[in-house]
């Protein structure tokens, strides 16, 4: 879906972001903006989950502002819970998801 992004969140600022995502090093200007236009922009609440492990992944996800925190679904199991935290986080101008680029 395309439209752009929250009214808060402008073009010109998803187009300086995603110059700075390491995997789009090489894209020229016209391309992040083409992409920044044709992409869903969302807001998540602190805690709210993204995307669950598992779950079959078309969307590459780039983070605009904020954190994002990576972990594993283990199960309930005291030992999966204890290793379950072995968190990564994801910051301004990262990515995390697939996507078929």
């Amino acid at each position: 879906g395309g439209g752009g992004c929250l009214a808060d969140v402008s073009l010109q600022l998803q187009v300086k972001v995603l110059r700075f995502v390491k995997e789009f090093a090489e894209v020229p200007m016209w391309r992040l903006r083409a992409m920044a236009v044709g992409g869903v922009c969302q807001r998540f609440l602190d805690g709210e989950k993204i995307v669950k492990q598992g779950d079959y992944g078309d969307s590459m996800f780039v983070v605009l502002a904020g954190k994002v925190k990576l972990q594993p679904d283990l199960g309930e199991s005291a030992t999966k819970r204890m290793m379950a935290k072995n968190v990564t986080m994801v910051g301004m101008s990262e990515v995390f998801g697939t996507s078929p680029l």
